[in-house]
C-alpha cells in the first residue's frame, strides 16, 4: 500500500511539473511551444471580434501548414504589423486578393464594416481559431507582468522553504523510526534474556492483591534495577490501572540466576487479569561505584 502511494505521489508530482512547464513555456516562449504541441493561445486585447470573442478572452488556435487551403469566413490567427510592431490578431478571413503578383489574404473583425488594412500573406497566418475561454486572458497578462515575475520568485522561495522543512521532517521521522526499531530490538532481547515464570496471584479477604513470580536472567552478565510495567484489567479486559515496579533493585541478579519477586496492591477486588512487561534494566558493572 505504501509503495502504491509512493508511486501515485511521484506520478502526480511529475504530471504537475509537466503542466507547469508547459504553462510557463506557453507564456514566455509561445512560438516554440506552439511548434511542439501544435496549438497556441494568447489574450485578446481589443474588442474587434466582439461579441464572438470578448476582450481579455484566452484564444486557442491550431497551427496549420502554409499549403492548407482556407475557406472564406474562417476565423484565423495571424501576424500583423501595427505601427511597426508585430502583433497577433484573430479575425475572419474573407477572401484573397492579388496585388503586384503577390497574393494577400483580406481579413476583417467581427464588428468592423471594412476589411483590415494589413497586407497579410499566407506565411503570416499561423493557425485556425478553435475556441476561447472568457476573461482567462487576464491571468496570462498578469503572469507576464513584473508582478507575475515577483509571484514566481515568491513561489520559488516558498517551494525551497517547504522542501527544507519536509527534508528535515523526513530526517527526523527516519531518526524516530530507527530509535523505535532499536528500542523494539532491546525489548525483544529483554523478553528473551529476562524471563518471568511461575506467576501466581490471589486476592485475600481484605481485597488485597498478592502477586508472586520468578525472574530468570539469561544475559551473560549480571543485571540490576530491572523495571517492569504492571497493567491490570477487569473482567471485560478494560484497563483499570498500571504502574512501574522494580522486580530487582540494586542487589541485582547474576547471570543464569533466578530470583523470586512479589507485588502487593490494596483495594484490588475488581482485578481479573494482569500483564507484566519489562521496560528497562542496568548492567551491574555500570551501577558499581
Amino acid at each position: 500500500m505504501q509503495l502504491r502511494k509512493k508511486w501515485l505521489k511521484l506520478i502526480s508530482a511529475a504530471l504537475l511539473t509537466v503542466l507547469l512547464s508547459c504553462l510557463l513555456s506557453a507564456v514566455f516562449w509561445p512560438e516554440k511551444t506552439s511548434q511542439f504541441i501544435g496549438y497556441r493561445f494568447y489574450t485578446v486585447l481589443t474588442d474587434s471580434m466582439e461579441p464572438i470573442i470578448p476582450t481579455h478572452s484566452l484564444v486557442f488556435s491550431k497551427r496549420i501548414d502554409e499549403d492548407e487551403p482556407l475557406q472564406p469566413d474562417t476565423i484565423v490567427t495571424f501576424h500583423a504589423n501595427r505601427f511597426g510592431k508585430d502583433i497577433l490578431l484573430t479575425h475572419y478571413f474573407k477572401k484573397t486578393q492579388v496585388k503586384d503578383g503577390i497574393t494577400y489574404y483580406r481579413t476583417q473583425g467581427a464588428s468592423a464594416k471594412d476589411y483590415d488594412n494589413y497586407e497579410t500573406t499566407r506565411s503570416d497566418i499561423i493557425g485556425k481559431y478553435m475556441f476561447h475561454i472568457p476573461y482567462l486572458g487576464k491571468i496570462f497578462l498578469f503572469l507576464k507582468s513584473p508582478f507575475g515575475l515577483l509571484m514566481y520568485a515568491e513561489l520559488a522561495v516558498i517551494f525551497l522553504i517547504n522542501r527544507v522543512i519536509r527534508t528535515r521532517w523526513e530526517e527526523k521521522d527516519k531518526e524516530i523510526k530507527e530509535k523505535e526499531k532499536a528500542l523494539s530490538e532491546v525489548k525483544k532481547q529483554m523478553q528473551k534474556r529476562l524471563s518471568i515464570t511461575k506467576l501466581t496471584s490471589f486476592i485475600d479477604m481484605n481485597d488485597t492483591l498478592h502477586l508472586h513470580g520468578t525472574l530468570t536472567n539469561y544475559f551473560p552478565e549480571a543485571v540490576s534495577y530491572i523495571v517492569a510495567k504492571l497493567t491490570f484489567y477487569d473482567e471485560q479486559k478494560h484497563e483499570l490501572f498500571h504502574e512501574k515496579w522494580y522486580l530487582c533493585g540494586k542487589e541485582g541478579i547474576l547471570a543464569k540466576e533466578s530470583k523470586d519477586f512479589s507485588y502487593t496492591h490494596l483495594h484490588a477486588k475488581d482485578i481479573a487479569h494482569y500483564h507484566i512487561a519489562i521496560l528497562s534494566y542496568k548492567n551491574m558493572e555500570d551501577t558499581q561505584e
